[in-house]
Parts: structure tokens; sequence; C-alpha cells
């Protein structure tokens, strides 16, 4: 058997759109200026506590409220503001097929994977889904990845450094993929082993690196 881990956001689904739109609102809320693009391309990643911290500069004393405001938005209608990346729905059941065990391991919460999951009828696809509960503040990623994987050789797959050091730090090879958040500079400092652009180059490093047939 062989094991594939994945990130959601950036990896599976394009969620900008609805994150960066709650973000800003709940921004805009507390009296404090937007974000640009560029930054909050980088937002997205890190558990939300850390990047109103970081990216957006909220005071410490603000950090919780801000984090209040944008969940109030985002499950009002920001989380359904998104879809799967292209080729990627069509590659995950080509992997189940092929006999490979599909896992997911994100800072997203737990409820909203499973909700954009089970809209796109992808949520049968994978053994194990471990995301965040609603109650953790700056989760360590490579805690995910490692309750997630269900092989020693497991690979990860995901957009942003985060992923790949979680990866290397539980001893799993990793996978960045550059159509998401992450730049191709910040995925090889991380360590990737391997980089791709789009679903097809994903599945051909895939196909490397694990047994699978499709």
């Amino acid at each position: 058997m062989s094991n594939v881990l994945f990130d959601f956001d950036g990896t599976l689904f394009d969620t900008y759109e609805g994150i960066s739109r709650c973000v800003n609102v709940a921004l805009e809320k507390l009296g404090r200026p937007p974000l640009e693009e560029k930054t909050l391309r980088r937002f997205l990643g890190p558990p939300i506590f850390s990047s109103f911290r970081e990216f957006a500069k909220v005071p410490e004393e603000l950090v919780e409220e801000a984090v209040r405001l944008f969940r109030e938005e985002y499950v009002k209608g920001g989380l359904m503001q998104c879809r799967p990346y292209d080729g990627l729905p069509l590659l995950l059941r080509q992997l189940k097929d092929g006999g490979v065990r599909l896992c997911i391991a994100s800072s997203k919460p737990q409820f909203a994977i499973e909700i954009l999951l089970e809209k796109y009828n992808l949520k049968d696809l994978f053994e194990k889904i471990c995301g965040a509960s609603g109650a953790e503040r700056d989760a360590d990623k490579s805690q995910k990845v490692k309750a997630a994987a269900l092989e020693a050789n497991a690979v990860m797959v995901g957009d942003r450094m985060f992923d790949i050091e979680a990866a290397k730090k539980v001893g799993l090879t990793a996978v960045g993929v550059t159509y998401g958040f992450g730049s191709v500079e910040e995925l090889k400092n991380a360590g990737a082993d391997r980089l791709a652009k789009d679903a097809a180059e994903l599945k051909a490093a895939l196909k490397e690196l694990i047994d699978f047939k499709a």
C-alpha cells in the first residue's frame, strides 16, 4: 500500500477568494486597513491566529476578536467561495482506484474541510482527515501530519513551507505544489523533494515516489 497526505487550502482547493474577503471584513470591523493581495496570499497557510498577528499586525489583545470576526463572516458565506483546483478531483480518484490511501493534514477547521469535501463528493476518497479544532491557536503543523500519516513512508503534498517543514520534521517525503499560495523559492528552501505546477505534474511526481497504477 501507499499513503499520500494532502494539505487543503492552496493544495486541494483554491480558497483564496472567500478567505481573503473575510480577513479584510474582520480587519475593517476592527478599524484596521485591509491587506493587499500579496500579503493575503502569505496569510493563507499558517494557523489563523498567527496570520492575524504576523501579517495583519493585529495587536495581541485584539487577535482573538479578529479571529472571531473572521469566522463569523466565513461561516456566513466565505466558506463556499472556493473550488477544487483543476484536475485534482480526477487525480484523487485515480490515486484511490490505484490503491493509494489518501489523508488530509491541515490547519483548516475540521468542520470546514468536511463540508467542502461533501459538497464536491470527495469525502469518501479520504481514509483520514486531520483538521483543526476551533480551540486551537498556534498548532504545530507537524502534529497534524503525524496524526494523519497511516504509513511510515507516506508522502506529504502541500503549497506552503509549513507543509514541507512539517513533513520533514516527522520524516516524510514532501511534494510542493506551486499553483497554490507559496512560491517556488519558498518550497525549495523548505526542502521539498519534488515540485509540481499542476495536477499533471503532481501525478508524475507521485508516480516516482509511490506505487500506484493510473
